[in-house]
């Protein structure tokens, strides 16, 4: 595989997990400001912003990638 077609895959997951970290910290950030939200509910908001971040780490890793390219 050619090193152009390779940095376009690498952009385009980049770009969908970019997008996926979105939806997970707002899913928790909603959970976090409901009043009734059970402890049980808190937890799966912390774990769902435990998931965003290492996300976000693979995404630096693409970027560091896409930069060695």
């Amino acid at each position: 595989m050619e090193r152009r077609a390779i940095k376009k895959r690498l952009q385009y997951i980049k770009n969908a997990q970019k997008e996926h970290i979105a939806c997970l910290a707002n899913i928790a950030s909603e959970i976090k400001q409901m009043r009734t939200a059970s402890e049980k509910s808190q937890r799966i908001a912390d774990a769902l912003m435990t998931i965003a971040m290492t996300l976000q780490l693979s995404v630096e890793l693409i970027e560091k990638t896409l930069e060695e390219l």
